[in-house]
């Protein structure tokens, strides 16, 4: 029988601790946040992928090995990293929605995450988690600026495109500023029909798909690209086809729509991502067997 090892129940305690603390502080961002509620969904599935990576792991630890380490030097590292959390965690409460601290809290726990794996196991079993840490940290709030540029990008190149398609189908449809003009109607895009939900949502989603189906590290890559083009290209048929019941039927109509369309457009773009991981899954093994999730050349 084989013996149980300290470190198979200390550390996924530690870093189970570690991000739970984060995902609290992060939940009223999740009820708030006009883009983030996705967060009740990844923080489970985090702690199911993590599961079942660890219970596939055996890689033993070097930890007893590194001269450099001791005893002392990791009890002083957890003080400052409570020290850390205690002023975070203050911060947080003044604001709970305030970015700055939420993101600092997220990178701190990315990098312990990652220094504890590396000082325990080695860089190659720390790289191995890294597509797993990389989903769990889509909870965590972009900030404003990069968000807001975003919006702006997105709903630019969402109307330069959908314009002239949709004068295509017949739609005399006119571009001015960040509104589209059909017949003399004003259609108005606003922040939440750049798309931008759906681009962070399938960003989520890319990750969640080449973890869940274990994709080698390339093919994870590939996947995120698809699903960063599967949303744009979705959401710009969904902006063609309100414009189109806007043109036909008018601003009710428009109005009642646009929840419906922007739902099918979103599971369109999903089906795409799912269809697509399982061609990159058959790609990734073919010709080679399939090895445990915790095994860490699996993500070579």
């Amino acid at each position: 029988m084989t013996p149980l090892r300290l470190d198979k129940i200390s550390i996924p305690i530690f870093l189970g601790l570690l991000w739970a603390q984060l995902f609290h502080a992060l939940h009223p961002t999740w009820v708030h946040g006009q883009y983030y509620d996705y967060g009740w969904i990844v923080a489970p599935v985090t702690a199911w992928f993590f599961w079942r990576r660890w219970t596939g792991f055996d890689t033993p630890p070097i930890l007893a090995h590194r001269q450099k380490m001791t005893l002392l030097t990791a009890v002083f590292g957890i003080i400052i990293l409570a020290i850390f959390l205690v002023l975070a965690r203050t911060m947080e409460r003044f604001d709970p929605i305030w970015r700055i601290p939420l993101i600092l809290h997220g990178a701190v726990v990315f990098a312990t995450t990652h220094l504890t794996l590396w000082l325990v196991y080695g860089k190659r079993t720390s790289l191995t988690f890294l597509p797993l840490v990389l989903f769990a940290m889509t909870a965590v709030p972009w900030p404003t600026q990069v968000e807001n540029s975003l919006i702006g990008e997105l709903t630019e190149r969402l109307l330069a495109v959908s314009a002239p398609l949709s004068r295509l189908i017949g739609i005399p449809v006119e571009l001015s500023g960040s509104a589209l003009i059909a017949d003399g109607r004003v259609i108005q895009i606003d922040e939440g029909c750049s798309g931008i939900r759906s681009f962070q949502s399938l960003i989520m989603a890319g990750l969640f798909v080449g973890e869940f189906v274990f994709l080698r590290n390339w093919f994870r890559v590939a996947l995120v690209v698809i699903a960063m083009i599967s949303g744009f290209l979705t959401n710009t048929l969904r902006s063609i086809v309100l414009t189109w019941i806007f043109f036909k039927d008018g601003e009710i109509a428009f109005d009642r729509a646009h929840d419906m369309v922007g739902f099918l457009a979103f599971g369109l773009a999903a089906g795409l991502l799912l269809l697509s991981g399982h061609y990159l899954e058959g790609k990734s093994f073919q010709g080679s067997q399939r090895k445990p999730p915790g095994s860490a050349s699996t993500s070579a």
